[in-house]
């Protein structure tokens, strides 16, 4: 159970001009990009960035969650959550990268957990 990647949630409406801006302020490329087509949705990542474009009304269920995390083994996160009383925000799903849930900590925390398939 490893946490490989972070990435920090920047929501916006025009996703190449961010990601024009956002290849010189850290001097890197695009990682991936692709379309989520079911939630109307474009993502990329660039850096530690995770950009999710759309229209405010994709947008919306969106905005709670804080935080990417791009894991090894999403199955072992679930048994570690039932353990320590997360409450799963989004069940297990697949995703266009593979499968992801979606948990709030004890805290109130809201994360994102995605496992490349």
């Amino acid at each position: 159970m490893k946490i490989l990647k972070s990435y920090t949630r920047v929501y916006v409406h025009h996703l190449n001009a961010t990601l024009n801006r956002y290849q010189q302020l850290l001097s890197t490329t695009v990682e991936s990009r692709f379309k989520y087509p079911q939630k109307g949705l474009e993502l990329a990542s660039i850096g530690n960035l995770l950009l999710i474009s759309g229209n405010e009304d994709s947008l919306r269920p969106f905005r709670t969650t804080q935080i990417t995390f791009l894991v090894d083994d999403l199955d072992e996160f679930v048994v570690f959550f039932k353990q320590h009383h997360f409450q799963i925000i989004h069940p297990y799903q697949h995703v266009p990268t593979g499968k992801n849930i979606t948990v709030k900590d004890p805290e109130g925390f809201i994360a994102e957990y995605v496992q490349h398939v």
